[in-house]
């Protein structure tokens, strides 16, 4: 998981209140409920709430910077424990662990004339394109008979072609924009494969043609992408620690987070519940201890959740994360890290 976005969070001193709440509309008494959970939330929550469209069962996360909305967002599931709490640095933990590894991907439903085009980065809202082809006639194939029919015929599959093609410029272009690492393609049989053989041999190769629901067939290719990064994360840890290019425990974590030697971190889910580490002003200044940063003049210093020190830490760094299952991985103290320049087993 990339955490290049939370910079811009991380950049700004606390305080922050964070707000995770049960947003869920199903139920007739939710509205009260929820009001009561927020009356020590700050008015900006309030709006947050009040945009949020999401039906059915769901959790809502508000990250709130002085008087300003920094992040809202549903989760898909309610919170465990609802929080409402204030401190120096954004709870994003558990918004992560909900999220989950994000995936870049597009998707094109595809006709004979054009397509219409659906691309979301990691992290960000989908955005909808929709593409014309140039050509509108013939579009159907004449029926059997006639002095003109294989012509026509001729002319339509032509059409065709040339419609999939200017759509297939437009995904391969958004792909590329995007850094997509799933392309979902849906529509008409025919044109779907008109349009994934006119795309470049990189993207065919991310190609998954579809029949069933379209919303249905990215979840799948999405997974089978974050089951995959995450197996591969756990191998390479499992590798690189029996050649020194990987650490585990918090002490030697914290050490490699200090250092900027992080590529990944690792963390094992509930295992930090509890433990603690010290913060100062800038990403990077994370420590086991008080006065391991302000014997080096570093103030002010605060003490926060361990895996939320952790997590800022590597956001500031470029450190890429993953959640694991504790049996998936031996993790001391619940978390590790490989080291740059380490990516190959």
């Amino acid at each position: 998981m990339r955490l290049s976005a939370l910079r811009a969070l991380y950049d700004r001193p606390g305080p922050w209140t964070s707000v995770y709440v049960d947003a869920s509309k199903n139920m007739e008494e939710a509205p009260e409920r929820l009001r009561r959970r927020l009356r020590d939330a700050p008015p900006p929550v309030e709006r947050a709430v009040a945009q949020d469209q999401t039906p059915g069962t769901h959790g809502l996360v508000a990250l709130v910077h002085g008087d300003e909305l920094a992040l809202a967002e549903p989760l898909p599931h309610p919170p465990a424990i609802p929080l409402v709490q204030t401190g120096p640095v954004p709870v994003v933990v558990p918004m992560l662990e909900q999220r989950g590894e994000e995936v870049s991907w597009l998707r094109v439903v595809v006709d004979r004339t054009g397509g219409e085009i659906e691309a979301a980065s990691a992290g960000r809202s989908p955005r909808v394109f929709e593409v014309d082809g140039h050509e509108d006639y013939p579009i159907r194939k004449s029926k059997p008979g006639g002095w003109s029919a294989p012509r026509y015929q001729r002319a339509a599959e032509l059409n065709w072609e040339r419609n999939t093609g200017d759509v297939a410029n437009a995904v391969t272009r958004l792909a590329e924009q995007y850094d997509a690492e799933v392309l979902v393609v849906a529509g008409d049989v025919r044109a779907r494969q008109l349009l994934v053989d006119q795309l470049p041999k990189i993207w065919q190769e991310r190609a998954v043609q579809t029949d069933s629901q379209v919303d249905q067939a990215t979840q799948v290719a999405i997974g089978a992408v974050a089951a995959t990064r995450l197996h591969d994360a756990i191998d390479r840890f499992a590798v690189l620690s029996g050649r020194g290019a990987a650490a585990t425990g918090l002490l030697d974590t914290v050490e490699a987070l200090q250092r900027n030697l992080a590529d990944t971190l690792l963390l094992a889910s509930g295992r930090l519940d509890g433990a603690r580490l010290w913060i100062g002003p800038a990403g990077d200044q994370v420590a086991t201890s008080e006065s391991a940063l302000t014997d080096l003049g570093i103030g002010p210093v605060n003490d926060v959740q361990a895996d939320e020190a952790l997590v800022r830490a590597a956001a500031c760094t470029g450190a890429d994360l993953y959640f694991v299952e504790p049996a998936a991985v031996e993790l001391a103290d619940g978390v590790g890290v490989v080291l740059r320049g380490n990516l190959s087993p």
